[in-house]
């Protein structure tokens, strides 16, 4: 049996791109967490205005990736593995374009960064996410190699594809534009003539443009986001306050994924072992800085900047920089590429036992999947009475609540009179009612606890009414 021409020379690469479909299809149909429900109702309630007037203005991300949605919501439907599917393919296509930005840079071995990125446990969790993010750090891989290409004197359509990627990643994330000093650093280091200065910065119209247009409502985004330091202190720090330990967690989620080990002395050497492995391999690329130089400052300036910022903004958390994430590995392919071919096959075993270890950790057990809202309102559902109401501490979480039970009654710290059963919420009691003084009102209103669940992270408690007060 004869195969076509492409097919014989990219086999290599076409498996490990059905991997990564494969991989990003199990464990896809979870419950949507808080923020996927707000994907949720966004592109299946508000139409492409209602999204940019509506919408747009109370949330803290511009519109593309919320638009995109909406569009492919249209199309395949709005159920968690309809919206989610968007991301699945964002992140096969990234392992797709990761291996072409390998290849235009001379790596020998192109592959390598290819199936790192399809097995990385981080990747595969936001390529199952109804989130921006995985559409930033497409769009941000697909800029970078636009670049690559421009940088040896590309042609007019890759000026183009330069201008529109970095416009769009621009416009699904904000940190995305940490990106720019990335690219005029690059540039100048490279001593690019003025012909290629002029087509450089043209490229950056589209940029340009939708900032002076979304100006108006960038501003209310930014006063409603920095409103948050004042009405919720503690949310605004967990929101991603720069801290030595968020600085940590950058290395060692980008490594091993979300997973930890309950046993801390476990934890500690899994994260020292799969840090060595990586980090030898980084050290290696560094020093052959002068091919490697881009992929460094690609992953270097954004977390650097983002650092900066974070300690006057909430907006440093690893997850957000997940844009990042292709050139950490795309410096760890550098390392590998720079190793004898024994040694290189030994490290790739190494990698991917860390990477698909990971992986089915996360794919298989729940504890390290998504807030269960879509169990928690099917469990009330079935055992509520007649004459029972929810009752939350405060108005976070009723979003979710709403997506998977518009039928159901629930309040918002209120009264709970006239009814003989209470199902009192606890996501984010530690936040937002930290003397838990919404508990203390029911039991002194006469309910005594029957039973407690919780849906990862997202708990509940049952009451059922004794006497009068």
């Amino acid at each position: 049996m004869k195969f076509p021409k492409i097919i014989k020379e990219n086999y290599i690469l076409i498996l490990i791109l059905l991997l990564a479909f494969i991989l990003r299809l199990i464990s896809l149909n979870q419950s949507f967490w808080l923020d996927e429900t707000t994907s949720g109702y966004v592109a299946r309630d508000f139409n492409f205005g209602q999204i940019i007037k509506g919408f747009a203005p109370g949330d803290f991300h511009p519109p593309f990736y919320y638009l995109l949605l909406r569009g492919w919501g249209l199309l395949f439907g709005f159920s968690e593995i309809a919206l989610r599917g968007l991301s699945v393919v964002l992140g096969v296509g990234s392992v797709w374009i990761i291996y072409k930005i390998a290849k235009e840079m001379g790596l020998k071995h192109p592959e390598l960064a290819s199936i790192i990125l399809a097995t990385s446990g981080l990747y595969i969790y936001f390529s199952q996410e109804a989130r921006m993010y995985i559409l930033a750090s497409f769009l941000v891989l697909l800029s970078f190699l636009f670049f690559v290409k421009i940088l040896k004197k590309g042609r007019a359509g890759d000026y183009v594809g330069f201008a529109i990627s970095l416009g769009l990643c621009t416009m699904t994330h904000y940190l995305t534009l940490t990106m720019i000093p990335v690219y005029w650093l690059i540039g100048l280091i490279n001593k690019k003539d003025l012909i290629w200065w002029k087509k450089f910065i043209t490229s950056h119209i589209i940029i340009l443009g939708f900032y002076i247009l979304w100006s108006p409502l960038l501003l209310k985004q930014i006063k409603n986001g920095l409103s948050v330091s004042l009405t919720a202190p503690s949310w605004w720090v967990i929101l991603g306050k720069t801290t030595f330990k968020e600085i940590l967690l950058v290395p060692v989620k980008f490594t091993i994924g979300r997973i930890s080990f309950d046993n801390k002395i476990v934890y500690a050497l899994v994260i020292v072992f799969s840090l060595s492995i990586f980090g030898y391999l980084l050290i290696k690329a560094i020093k052959s800085i002068k091919n490697s130089l881009p992929i460094f400052l690609w992953l270097t300036i954004p977390l650097l900047l983002t650092v900066v910022i974070g300690f006057k903004v909430s907006v440093f958390s690893y997850f957000r920089l997940l844009f990042i994430l292709p050139a950490y590995y795309l410096l760890v392919a550098f390392g590998l590429n720079a190793l004898n071919k024994r040694k290189r096959i030994i490290f790739i075993i190494l990698i991917l036992f860390i990477n698909l270890s990971t992986s089915f950790i996360y794919l298989t057990n729940s504890k390290f999947q998504r807030e269960d809202w879509r169990g928690l309102t099917s469990f009330i559902r079935t055992n509520s009475s007649s004459a029972s109401v929810v009752l939350f501490p405060a108005a976070t979480g009723t979003e979710a609540f709403r997506y998977y039970a518009p039928d159901i009654s629930y309040r918002v710290k209120n009264s709970v009179a006239g009814y003989n059963e209470v199902w009192l919420m606890r996501y984010a009691q530690a936040i937002f009612d930290p003397t838990d003084s919404t508990r203390k009102i029911v039991e002194n209103k006469g309910y005594k606890e029957v039973e407690e669940k919780d849906f990862n992270g997202v708990g509940v408690i049952r009451y059922i009414k004794t006497k009068s007060i």
